[in-house]
């Protein structure tokens, strides 16, 4: 899908063959060979799917993003307008691990899994129990897109820890995601990032590794509460889809 991606005071293109953006001021983009349009300009000029653009990264970045619920325990049924659910499939910190049957209510839903680790413990033996609990449930490693996995490190900063883990991860065929606080995560230097930043705004936080921000928690649904986040369109691509198996 094209999409128009960029940074202020940096370089932003289509990602597409056709059209190359580079700022030109605070509020205009210079659209190479046309001239300078403002930003509802460059939408209208955009191809394809791009001419629509739903939420943009806080003041960097315009993309397509996808609405995501999690739960610790799972509803029923998914929430309205969210095609993306991730839900917990173990660790030693888990409050709640997902069943495969809880899964299968979502088969129709881009799913990623998460893993609650002891961030004291074994960095090589957190990975691979989470490495396998997700083939476990069916998403398979070493995918032309590779599936994520994330680590729910909540407040923690481990980055030595967390790079052992995610270089064991990328070993066994996934893509290693770190969630976490934003005023913590980014201390983790992790290559993938979900930030939580509870502001309401359905907008990806600022930093170039944030991939998915959780913006609103605690959501009451049918009889559980659900927290929701945006998601960039590049985690929905590496999200695993269909029935979970058992």
């Amino acid at each position: 899908m094209d999409r128009l991606a960029g940074r202020a005071g940096g370089r932003a293109e289509w990602r597409g063959p056709e059209y190359e953006c580079v700022p030109s001021g605070s509020h205009e983009w210079d659209i190479s060979g046309t001239g300078a349009f403002n930003i509802a300009d460059v939408a209208r000029r955009a191809p394809g799917p791009g001419r629509h653009i739903p939420a943009a990264r806080k003041g960097l970045v315009i993309v397509t993003l996808s609405k995501q619920f999690d739960a610790a325990y799972p509803p029923t049924a998914a929430p309205p307008g969210c095609t993306v659910v991730a839900g917990y499939i173990g660790g030693s910190e888990a409050l709640n691990v997902w069943t495969p049957a809880e899964w299968q209510r979502f088969k129709h839903l881009y799913q990623v899994p998460i893993w609650v680790p002891d961030t004291s413990g074994d960095p090589k033996a957190e990975a691979s129990a989470a490495c396998a609990a997700s083939k476990a449930l069916g998403w398979g490693p070493y995918l032309s897109s590779r599936r994520l996995l994330v680590f729910d490190l909540e407040m923690a900063e481990v980055p030595a820890w967390y790079a052992a883990v995610a270089a064991e991860v990328s070993a066994q065929g996934y893509i290693a995601a770190a969630y976490g606080s934003l005023s913590t995560v980014l201390a983790n230097k992790a290559a993938v990032v979900w930030s939580a930043d509870w502001d309401g705004d359905y907008t990806l936080d600022d930093g170039q590794s944030i991939e998915a921000t959780q913006y609103a928690p605690d959501v009451a649904w049918q009889d559980t509460q659900v927290d929701y986040s945006a998601v960039s369109d590049w985690w929905v691509t590496h999200s695993g889809v269909g029935a979970r198996l058992g």
